[in-house]
């Protein structure tokens, strides 16, 4: 059977190899100042030592035990940080023979302690409260199976050890402590912690994806939807869950130029053309979101910007005119402090109904609006060179706005592509 947590969310996988890391490290310090402190205390001390233990222990045993451990977990921190060094995790066979061994440590400590004969004493010693102890940690790998494997393992070599010491029959037979049924009753707890780990480890790992899954999908949101969407539209997008983005929707597209910027850039340096554009579309762009509206497409000198998707707007026409109008006020007074160059602009906006949604393949996608309203509109915005305007909108826009005193009707135009003729308007 595959192991449905092997195959791990490199994301999340990465960050358990830190944890686990960490972890190792904490543990390492553990067993290494228990081997430093027992070890100097038998050096120096060995009698009040062995009194401690009232002769039931060789505590030479001890610090050997817990330099062994050190070692282990030396060995395990090297060969998990040379995975995590080169970005990789540690294969999930490594992981569950860790957790196997973490899990038999307690009972290898009361074997290796009951070489001296003194079983009784090892089944009560503090050994025991070790299984409890490494199941505990075993959560910090948010993988149920691995703490399952920590304490089948843990209770499995305990119920072996406890078997064979009462079969060797060394402990007192007459001590109910000391019977079988105990010891499986032990066991039996022991693995049932490690059962509620396991479903602790797995909530905990439900809800790290469930961030790193809101996470992924805000960022791909952003992708989609490049640097020219609002925070709020994004925020938006994110508490929808990006659905139902394809579909038909009525919305208003706004075309915009700057004018003769290509004769400007002709005698600029490739940098100097980049700094002024960048100058331009900065406040516009901040405009259109303050408006509800995104930027679906550069144009070289211009753009085009969406407004009433991909989410609902009622007021879509209302706020690409007034979008239009203070980018037009803006320009005039950045022009008039010198702050940017003093170029003109042409805007056309239209109404109408369009496609919306994700077009591209899998490996990369592009949020657009494909209908006639976006080619009318770039038609309407050419048409103000012949109008000598700066701001067209059309009559369904017109409409929309209600049919405002301010909208100068420019009359009937013939569109490249449509048989029937436009009616425009443009603003005092």
């Amino acid at each position: 059977m595959v192991d449905q947590y092997a195959v791990e969310d490199r994301a999340l996988a990465l960050e358990i190899t830190k944890s686990e890391i960490l972890r190792i490290k904490i543990l390492l310090g553990i067993f290494g100042t228990l081997f430093l402190l027992s070890g100097a205390f038998y050096l120096i001390a060995p009698e009040r030592y062995a009194e401690i233990f009232q002769g039931r222990l060789d505590v030479g045993r001890l610090p050997v035990f817990f330099g062994i451990v050190t070692l282990l977990y030396s060995f395990g921190l090297a060969v998990t940080s040379a995975f995590a060094r080169r970005g990789k995790n540690l294969p999930a066979v490594g992981r569950f023979v860790n957790a196997a061994v973490e899990g038999m440590l307690p009972s290898a400590a009361l074997w290796f302690l009951s070489l001296r004969g003194d079983v009784v004493g090892s089944l009560s010693m503090p050994p025991l409260i070790a299984y409890s102890f490494f199941v505990v940690l075993s959560v910090t790998r948010l993988n149920p199976l691995i703490s399952l494997t920590t304490g089948f393992t843990g209770a499995a070599t305990y119920l072996w050890f406890a078997y064979t010491t009462i079969h060797a029959g060394n402990p007192p037979v007459e001590s109910v402590l000391f019977t079988l049924p105990s010891h499986v009753i032990k066991a039996v707890f022991i693995f049932l912690s490690a059962a509620i780990a396991a479903f602790v480890a797995s909530q905990l790992r439900k809800r790290v994806m469930h961030v790193i899954d809101s996470v992924r999908q805000k960022q791909e949101l952003e992708t989609l939807f490049g640097e020219h969407v609002s925070q709020e539209v994004v925020q938006k997008l994110v508490a929808s869950r990006g659905n139902d983005l394809a579909e038909i929707r009525h919305i208003t597209a706004l075309f915009l130029d700057i004018r003769s910027f290509t004769t400007f850039s002709e005698s600029r340096s490739a940098h100097e053309v980049y700094t002024e554009l960048n100058k331009l579309l900065d406040f516009m762009i901040d405009i259109v979101h303050e408006h509800s509206g995104i930027i679906n497409k550069f144009l070289g000198d211009g753009f085009l910007a969406v407004f009433g998707a991909p989410l609902d707007d009622n007021s879509h026409a209302l706020n690409a005119v007034k979008t239009a109008q203070k980018i037009s006020e803006e320009l005039k007074k950045r022009t008039a402090d010198g702050s940017v160059v003093n170029l003109g602009i042409g805007i056309g906006i239209h109404s109408g109904e369009a496609l919306t949604g994700n077009v591209g393949s899998n490996k990369r996608k592009e949020y657009t609006v494909i209908g006639d309203v976006i080619n009318v509109a770039s038609r309407i915005e050419q048409l103000n060179k012949q109008f000598k305007t700066e701001i067209l909108v059309s009559e369904e826009v017109r409409t929309a706005l209600g049919n405002p005193a301010t909208l100068i009707e420019k009359g009937e135009v013939a569109v490249k592509g449509r048989e029937r003729p436009v009616r425009v308007f443009s603003l005092t």
